[in-house]
């Protein structure tokens, strides 16, 4: 798992008022954020081992590997709520196999691929839309 030194979000945005996983993801690769106050620091990326192609079987495989990291957070890491960014033509996959349980953290799902981008940009696009 990667550590890295958290990313201090500006005093200009509201920060994560509670302990939250921010997953930044597209149909093959997520990377995991924790967020809280305004710290930001990335912990790891999770690569689908299935396929890299638009593959429904494989996508949804994917996302079971990324309910699993949630679920892991919740159980281990007192994570309180989650913020998903997914792709929007991703997103009803997503949510239709998301269980209810996980479904209800999700604080904010945002339709948008950020999975390239760096850190700063990527929390710019979270607080400003």
């Amino acid at each position: 798992m990667m550590k890295k030194t958290p990313m201090q979000i500006s005093g200009h945005y509201a920060g994560f008022p509670e302990k939250t996983l921010v997953i930044i993801m597209n149909h093959e690769r997520a990377r995991i954020f924790h967020a809280h106050g305004h710290d930001f620091t990335e912990q790891q990326t999770l690569q689908s081992p299935f396929c890299d192609s638009l593959d429904e079987a494989c996508i949804k495989e994917f996302f079971c590997l990324v309910h699993q990291r949630m679920e892991q957070a919740l159980k281990k890491e007192d994570v309180v709520e989650f913020l998903v960014c997914i792709p929007e033509i991703h997103r009803p996959l997503f949510q239709d196999h998301t269980p209810q349980p996980l479904l209800k953290k999700i604080q904010r799902l945002v339709p948008k691929n950020l999975s390239a981008m760096e850190e700063g940009p990527i929390v710019r696009i979270l607080f400003e839309g």
